[in-house]
């Protein structure tokens, strides 16, 4: 059972083997047919993109990228 406590649970979270209280399901991420993918990574931290070894972008895009009316006014890229 799960204790709440990050320091007991974090080796039963990212262990690549099920345990008593996960069942591990591999991902496989391909690009289709025409070779183009987008991949959003709703972690909290973005470390499954970073686990994929694909090249990334973590950040946040401007107004000028989106259109967005509330976002920054300039990008906020960190390219991995």
């Amino acid at each position: 059972m799960l204790s709440g406590r990050l320091s007991q649970e974090l080796n039963s979270w990212y262990s690549w083997t099920d345990n008593k209280d996960f069942k591990k399901v591999p991902l496989k991420l391909q690009a289709p047919a025409n070779g183009r993918m987008i991949v959003i990574d709703a972690t909290d931290t973005g470390e499954l993109i970073g686990w994929s070894g694909i090249p990334h972008r973590l950040g946040s895009e401007s107004k000028a990228t989106t259109g967005e009316i509330h976002a920054a006014p300039k990008d906020n890229p960190h390219e991995y």
